[in-house]
């Protein structure tokens, strides 16, 4: 009997962990309420993603951002008002966290994603609101496939171990089709 258990929870655990793997999908359906756009052409793909805007991810991270700069901020203010300039260093990873909470709040509300790939490049690029948050060009030779995590986030995975986020607030859903599009794409060019 304890071997049966044992036995189903080794297969529930290897089940939860394939869950947790990213995956590289094919052939996935096109969701009704899909918000980007996708152009395939024969030997090409343009992907637009647009900004999430206001939802309901970039205002939870947002409220936790400014709690947290703020409590940073109470503490810090606290520790320099008692004279303890070497304990106030010690809150610099926190303020590092707080700037890096913001600009993924600004990057979600304002950024839009672009991706175009064809026979022979690639690029993938995130920028909007006058700023540019990423932007790489490279050979589509490279791509071995898109791949989607779990939690939704899609990237390129390259020849050479890199990976190429594709920095936009997509639906798991969303992600595995357009994934599915760049690997119909990159599959057939293979092919060929």
């Amino acid at each position: 009997y304890e071997m049966e258990q044992m036995a189903m929870r080794e297969r529930a655990m290897a089940q939860q962990q394939q869950l947790m793997q990213p995956i590289a999908p094919r052939g996935a359906k096109k969701p009704k309420n899909m918000t980007t756009t996708v152009t395939r052409g024969e030997k090409s793909i343009t992907i637009a993603i647009p900004a999430s805007g206001a939802n309901g991810d970039v205002l939870y991270k947002a409220f936790f951002g400014v709690t947290w700069t703020g409590i940073t901020a109470l503490w810090t203010a606290g520790v320099l008002a008692s004279g303890a300039w070497l304990m106030a260093a010690f809150s610099l990873p926190f303020w590092k966290v707080g700037a890096d909470l913001t600009g993924e709040v600004v990057r979600n509300f304002v950024a839009e994603g672009n991706v175009f790939i064809d026979e022979k490049n690639f690029r993938v690029a995130s920028e909007g609101g006058g700023m540019k948050f990423q932007e790489k060009v490279g050979v589509q030779s490279e791509i071995v496939a898109a791949y989607v995590r779990p939690d939704g986030w899609m990237y390129l995975k390259l020849e050479d171990d890199s990976i190429v986020p594709i920095l936009a607030a997509l639906s798991r859903r969303e992600a595995e089709y357009i994934a599915s599009e760049i690997n119909a794409l990159v599959d057939s060019q293979s092919d060929e």
